[in-house]
């Protein structure tokens, strides 16, 4: 009997130190702006709008990746219009003042029979200090970047 209220005894005290190890886990690894996203993927699509008036379409998706926010931007750009380094700029600024509790995200132009756009030509002069932000189709920018961008 004095063996099974040991065991009763050990298995609650494992269970509240597990629990209140998980709550502390949870609040230390959730993402690194703290939590949900405080703007809405709708809110994001209008400013990216606003700031690319050449711009035929936003799609912006918001999820989870791992224990970051992230916020993926695909902009539906005209054939007749090339993407150049004025328009990374002019995205990854918009961006950078809209995405208010992501931690990344990660932006692409699109072109309807053609496809997405490589940017390594546009970003290498858009971004000349900071040549990682661009991996070919993909501009990926960290909450942490926008300040370094933010006179780009």
């Amino acid at each position: 009997m004095r063996l099974r209220a040991g065991v009763v005894a050990l298995g609650l005290v494992a269970t509240v130190g597990l629990t209140s190890g998980c709550n502390a886990l949870r609040s230390q690894v959730d993402s690194v702006t703290g939590g949900e996203p405080e703007v809405t993927p709708a809110e994001i699509e209008a400013a990216v709008l606003e700031a690319l008036p050449a711009g035929r379409g936003v799609t912006v998706e918001s999820r989870l990746d791992g224990l970051t926010q992230r916020l993926s931007a695909r902009i539906d750009w005209p054939a007749e219009e090339p993407v150049e380094a004025a328009e990374l700029r002019t995205l990854v600024q918009t961006v950078c003042g809209t995405m208010d509790g992501y931690d990344y995200a990660v932006l692409s132009f699109f072109v309807a029979d053609v496809g997405y756009v490589d940017l390594d030509g546009a970003g290498a002069e858009a971004f000349p200090d900071q040549p990682a932000l661009v991996d070919g189709r993909e501009l990926t920018v960290w909450t942490e970047d926008c300040a370094g961008l933010a006179g780009a």
